[in-house]
């Protein structure tokens, strides 16, 4: 149980400081989670990302015009 605790924790503290950046720019989750993949394999496909992060084309799609945007 303590294990958890603590990698919950520095689950927390990773997220934390991207995500506040993110809101600042009126941006969300989603947006994160597609950066962290893109950021890590920059030649992924729009295919590979939709795999990745179990989307739809629709809401990848929203996604991605907010990143171009």
């Amino acid at each position: 149980m303590f294990l958890a605790g603590v990698a919950a924790g520095a689950v927390r503290r990773v997220v934390t400081a991207p995500q506040a950046l993110l809101t600042q720019r009126g941006l969300g989750r989603a947006h994160h989670r597609a950066l962290y993949f893109i950021g890590r394999c920059p030649d992924v496909t729009v295919g590979d990302l939709l795999l990745l992060l179990a989307v739809t084309k629709q809401s990848l799609g929203r996604v991605m015009k907010d990143l171009v945007d």
